[in-house]
Order: structure tokens, then sequence, then C-alpha cells
């Protein structure tokens, strides 16, 4: 049974460090869930029709308030953030909307349903899109599940080596990448190298200067899983690194 304090918020809500830097779990589920709703995201920020049905789908939900609760922790003013192959999403608009100074950088399309957003919409490949950008010039990078699709093949993916390397070297000292991404959790089941485990994507990310705090927490019990097309274990984690 789920512990409440005197205002009525779940009391893992005040402390949700404990959700980051591990693989998704039911219980995670239900706290993102609950962010979701106390939040009123759904309404605020109304998808398309045919989309609409993601604010129902564990796995995106989970994605976006993930991030979305990690940014609250960290959040000071007059930061600036990016968000890496934005789509469609919500996630750069709930942060934009809260004050900040917020650019989408997506290679496919930069029209989005959120028509009142003063997010920043840049068509362009976001690794080439690292390159624009002054050094040590950015306060947060985000990344809801684009990352890992970037450049992949043979059982290996460079593309997240190129963009934490990039990443890194656009931070401010003291800076944020936060990413909630898709991931395998069982080694055998990896194809094609366009998902990596966890573990993999917490130890590049540290080979490329980054810490973690807490170190990822590799415990599959309850993890959540679903099948996408020929993949059988896909799963989400999350990450919280530090420049």
């Amino acid at each position: 049974m789920t512990k409440y304090d005197s205002i009525g918020d779940p009391l893992w809500i005040k402390d949700p460090e404990v959700i980051f830097n591990k693989y998704v779990s039911k219980n995670d589920l239900s706290i993102y869930k609950f962010y979701i709703v106390k939040n009123k995201i759904p309404e605020r920020y109304p998808l398309k029709d045919k989309d609409h049905i993601l604010y129902e789908t564990p796995d995106c939900y989970a994605k976006w308030a993930s991030i979305l609760m990690m940014f609250d922790k960290i959040k000071k003013d007059g930061m600036t953030i990016i968000d890496l192959g934005t789509g469609e999403g919500p996630l750069p608009h709930v942060i934009c909307d809260q004050g900040y100074d917020v650019t989408g950088v997506d290679n496919m399309r930069t029209n989005h349903p959120f028509k009142t957003s003063l997010v920043q919409m840049v068509l362009k490949d976001a690794i080439e899109f690292l390159t624009d950008i002054k050094d040590e010039s950015v306060d947060v990078f985000t990344d809801s599940c684009s990352v890992t699709h970037f450049n992949f093949g043979d059982g290996r993916n460079p593309g997240w080596t190129s963009v934490f390397s990039g990443v890194y070297q656009k931070l401010k000292p003291g800076g944020y990448f936060l990413i909630a991404s898709d991931c395998h959790y069982i080694p055998e089941r990896k194809r094609d190298g366009e998902f990596l485990l966890g573990e993999e994507i917490a130890a590049t990310a540290k080979e490329c200067g980054f810490t973690l705090t807490p170190e990822f927490d590799g415990d599959k019990m309850e993890v959540t899983y679903r099948h996408a097309g020929h993949e059988t274990d896909l799963t989400v984690a999350t990450f919280m690194l530090k420049k």
C-alpha cells in the first residue's frame, strides 16, 4: 500500500532520486502515472487525436514523467535547455512553459500540436547541431528515447558515444544530461545494437566523463518490459548524468 504524507502526496514524490539511474519497475510506473495525472499534462498538452493514447502508454509516460521529475530536482532560474530528437512529444514544451529557454532539435520535423509553445524548434541532425553550439554554454540536455536510434549496427551503437562526447563538451560545468531511453535488460536478446543494456549506456556515459549519482542500479526485479517488432524484452532505463 502506498504511504501518503499530511498533504496527500505519496512520500516517494518527496525523494524522487531513488527512481533514477535504473531500469523502470512496475512501482516506478505508478509514480510516473501519478505525476502525469497530478500535473494534468494530458489536458494541458493534448496530442493529436491518434496520438493522445500515448498518455496511456506506459513506456511513453514513463519517459516524459521521469525526465520532468529529474528536471524538477535540478531546475534553477535562467537555465537553457536543449531537447535532442524532439518529435511531437510534450516534454520540451512543458519545461518551456515554466519560463525556461528551450530549444528542440529534430531532423525530420519541427511542427508540433502545441501552438502557443515558445520552444525554438530547429530542423537539423542532432549530432551535427551539437557542433554549432558554443562550448560550455548549455545547462541541461534532455533525451526521451531518440539518441538510441541515431547510429547503430553490427551489435554496436556508436551514436551514444558521439552524443555523450558532444553533449559533455557543450554543457556548463555542473550541467546535466537527463535521459529516459528504451533498452534491453537481457544480454542474449540484443540484436543489431539499436538497443543496449542500461549498464552499457551508463558505462559509455562515464567513459565520456559523466558522473551518475546514484550509480546505475542494474536490479531487474519487477522490471517492466514489452515486445516491439522483433524485440522481445524492451524496457526503459533512466539516467541523470552530471558534468
